[in-house]
């Protein structure tokens, strides 16, 4: 039955597209990834719909329905409004309802720029117009020329015409096929040799082998391509009387090694590398030590986004995944360091609204909206592993940790080291792994800060707890329904035997649904500076860290501004009057002590993981030898420094329960 109706619609949809020249409402209009063209209300660039009135009378749209689904024609239903004869509505399709403003109006869906359908359903229940599942490339708009006939054309950058005839626009009738290599991107020895295939004789291809998008200034392909190095090489097709074709990329690992999986992103390097425009670099303002200041803010700390086109491939030679993207650098301090990280997301400005491949092989997803590629943050001249090692002890806790692969970097070509594959803890992440609406969740960081959402309700049990006495029960049963008390505990008995001391001030988010039920619960991450690495002597801690008395630390009543000030320790402090709480922290860590926490389980552990990268860690130091700030550590300079550094987890992991459990007995007074 649902393929007959499925059927059924897509009769109509033919039906009315050969008819829409007598409709007297039609689909007009319609950009599917919208970054340039037109802002809303709101200041955003999302996709948009344009309704036009055909007749030469006035249209009342009330009760009138939008979808992006042929099953569910009421997707979304418009208000009471009139639209006059011959004119135009801009409809936002940017997946936040609104309908306040008739000329403002916002439906709950977006547009799929890999195409489909779209419907326009009479208040009736009768379909008005159709529009079947089609491709439409970023800045470019897919419109009847002219206005309400059944002639539709696209109508690239400039072209498209929001709210206003298209009877004048220059249109082209369709997109050139997409070129096609005779060798795909992946492993090759010695050399290899390319050919460029396309499905016309009239079409010109167009190629770069530096990484830079192609456009019709680049060479012109006119035979084979022998590569003797690694390269990307991109190229698109151009036809007479047509758009160009997408990009296809292929990255082409010549004579690399295949002991980790390998990412490659190719860019113009002036989205990188220029000083005035480049998100790498310091550029003509920086002054490091303050990045608060607008005004004295390196490159590397602005919130810049720029295009690239981004690639996986296993060990095996196989493809991942291959897409457009943009990219951000990522993290804190860290963005001081030669090698940086950054933040991948896919949107449907690119092209992609997200990554669909199974990255980790181990976690049960196979849909990312954003990935991070990490440098190891402050373990970056260390280690390499530290936090990811640290978040995996407890895995299966179900605190909301980040998963981990590492892989090989190459930038337009060049190598760029090892780098940890890691999830982006934002909203795309909770709905992944809790099943939230991304759009209805709050996500706050350090003191209350909104990331998402607002941090009202947040701030009312945090008062709550700061001015109640906790011992109370009614109190305690109170909170228990504010927040996942079980998460709170497992979350702070993780990071105080993980010694992190670049917490509590820092590195803390912590989230929940707006559903009715949803309660705060914690995100492990950022755990860099935990199992030895920073010598914090100043509060009480020698340089083998795992003495360090970090339950004292976390509870601490005056704590600094930074690492734990009174803010940051105050929830595990008062929570602590409470006889209920306090037995089950206690034994929470007595459990995870003879769990997770064993040493032979963390130094396995720590030895796996080590052992996958070791292979490449020679290269990955050639790479990036050099010292950073003056006080902190030198950068591994062999792999013997390395080994030792890694030997220091061991020695922390062997060490470390005696020192924090007699923390336990000490502050609890217990046998």
């Amino acid at each position: 039955m649902k393929q007959f109706k499925i059927s059924l619609i897509v009769l109509l949809s033919i039906i009315f597209t050969n008819l829409s020249f007598a409709q007297n409402l039609v689909i007009n209009e319609v950009m599917s990834s919208n970054s340039i063209t037109l802002q809303d209300n709101t200041g955003n660039y999302p996709d948009w719909i344009e309704i036009y009135n055909n007749s030469d009378s006035p249209i009342n749209l009330n009760g009138y329905g939008l979808s992006d689904d042929d099953l569910l024609p009421f997707k979304w239903v418009f208000p009471n409004g009139t639209l006059g004869s011959h004119k135009f509505l801009i409809v936002f399709a940017s997946g936040t309802s609104d309908i306040s403003d008739f000329q403002n109006l916002h439906t709950n869906f977006k547009i799929k720029s890999s195409g489909e359908p779209i419907t326009l359903t009479n208040a009736g229940g009768q379909l008005v117009d159709h529009l079947v599942a089609t491709v439409i490339p970023p800045d470019v708009s897919l419109g009847r020329q002219p206005d309400g006939s059944p002639n539709w054309f696209y109508f690239s950058n400039g072209e498209a015409t929001p709210g206003a005839s298209n009877n004048n626009a220059s249109g082209t009738s369709g997109l050139t096929d997409p070129p096609v290599f005779s060798n795909l991107g992946g492993f090759y020895s010695g050399s290899v040799t390319i050919s460029i295939l396309v499905s016309s004789p009239q079409t010109t291809v167009y190629y770069t082998t530096n990484g830079a998008k192609p456009t019709e200034q680049s060479q012109v392909y006119t035979s084979s391509i022998t590569l003797t190095k690694t390269t990307v090489v991109r190229a698109i097709a151009l036809e007479a009387g047509m758009l160009p074709s997408k990009t296809i990329t292929n990255t082409y690992l010549i004579n690399e090694r295949n002991n980790l999986p390998v990412i490659s992103i190719s860019t113009d390097s002036a989205n990188f590398f220029d000083q005035n425009t480049g998100i790498y670099v310091s550029g003509p303002n920086a002054n490091p030590p303050n990045p608060d200041n607008p005004d004295e803010r390196a490159n590397y700390w602005q919130d810049w986004e720029k295009p690239i086109h981004i690639e996986m491939y296993e060990p095996d030679g196989t493809q991942g995944f291959s897409i457009d993207a943009g990219i951000k650098i990522h993290g804190g301090y860290s963005r001081e360091y030669l090698q940086k990280s950054f933040a991948i997301f896919a949107r449907g400005r690119y092209g992609y609204s997200e990554i669909k491949y199974k990255i980790f092989p181990d976690l049960d997803i196979d849909k990312f909206q954003a990935l991070v590629l990490r440098n190891s943050g402050q373990d970056w001249d260390n280690t390499m592993f530290r936090d990811a090692m640290q978040e995996s002890l407890v895995k299966e806790t179900g605190l909301d940790i980040r998963a981990y692969r590492p892989a090989v970097l190459f930038i337009d070509g060049e190598y760029w080291g090892i780098f940890n594959i890691r999830e982006k803890e934002n909203e795309h992440y909770l709905a992944s792994h809790h099943g939230v609406d991304p759009d209805n969740v709050t996500r706050l960081e350090l003191d209350g800060e909104a990331k998402q959402g607002d941090p009202s309700e947040y701030n009312a049990m945090y008062n709550f707890i700061k001015n109640n006495d906790m011992s109370v029960t009614s109190n305690y049963e109170y909170i228990k329904t504010q927040m996942d008390v079980n998460n709170f505990i497992t979350y702070m008995v993780s990071e105080i035997y993980f010694n992190n001391v670049d917490w509590p001030g820092s590195n803390i988010k912590y989230w929940k649904s707006n559903s009715p039920d949803g309660k705060w619960r914690w995100i492990l991450q950022d755990t860099d500076f935990g199992f030895g690495l920073y010598d914090i002597s100043n509060n009480g801690a020698p340089k083998d860290g795992y003495r360090h008395k970090t339950l004292d630390f976390a509870t601490a009543t005056n704590g600094p501004s930074w690492p734990n000030p009174p803010w940051s320790t105050l929830l595990l402090r008062k929570l602590l009057e409470n006889q209920e709480f306090k037995t089950n922290f206690i034994n929470t860590f007595a459990d995870f002590s003879n769990t997770y926490f064993v040493p032979q389980t963390v130094v396995a552990k720590i030895n796996q993981m080590k052992t996958v990268i070791a292979p490449e860690m020679p290269y990955h130091l050639g790479k990036w030898h050099t010292n950073k700030e003056p006080n902190y550590q030198l950068f591994p300079e062999t792999m013997s420094d390395w080994y030792n550094n890694v030997q220091k987890m061991v020695d922390f992991a062997n060490n470390r329960l005696p020192f924090i459990r007699d923390n336990y007995v000490t502050k609890f007074n217990l046998s």
